[in-house]
């Protein structure tokens, strides 16, 4: 028993212990509604295919420290703003276990002067989070095409941004 317990409080210290998945469209409709459910340390896993409008654009993470990711990487799973809004915004203090991974976010179209019209896939403003293995291309906005940033220690890691304008 005892070598038992030693070894589930081990598991705990390396894996959080009830953290949560949730699988968007299953779990939540959408990926603004997946990250409302989701909590701390939680993983939003998103399914292959292409996702725009209400719920789908425009995504914070409200502040949380989570993971945002694909399924299956960015060729499959597509943020598709349809000229109506950009895909990501980080703007509540989240920190560098704010994740988003694998996603392509197109088509993002921001007017307007700061904060309004800066990131036309992405806007990150006095927040630190990590963006990995993401597509960000045909986006547009007055200030930083892709991705705009300021007051920030985020990492981007491993990124493809293509044919964005300014």
């Amino acid at each position: 028993m005892k070598g038992i317990l030693g070894g589930l409080i081990v598991v705990c210290l390396i894996l959080p212990c009830g953290a949560a998945v949730i699988h968007v469209p299953q779990d939540a409709a959408t990926i603004i509604a997946g990250i409302e459910s989701a909590s701390d340390g939680d993983t939003v896993l998103v399914a292959p295919g292409s996702y725009s409008g209400d719920g789908n654009i425009n995504i914070g993470f409200q502040g949380k420290s989570i993971l945002v990711i694909s399924e299956s990487g960015p060729q499959n799973c597509i943020i598709d703003c349809r000229n109506n809004g950009r895909g990501f915004y980080f703007a509540l203090g989240e920190t560098s276990e704010a994740v988003l991974d694998g996603f392509t976010v197109r088509n993002g179209n921001i007017s307007g002067y700061w904060p309004e019209g800066y990131g036309g896939a992405v806007l990150i403003s006095e927040a630190d989070p990590k963006i990995r293995n993401c597509v960000f291309e045909y986006n547009l906005a007055y200030f930083g095409g892709a991705i705009a940033i300021s007051q920030s220690e985020a990492v981007i890691e491993n990124c493809i941004i293509r044919n964005n304008t300014a």
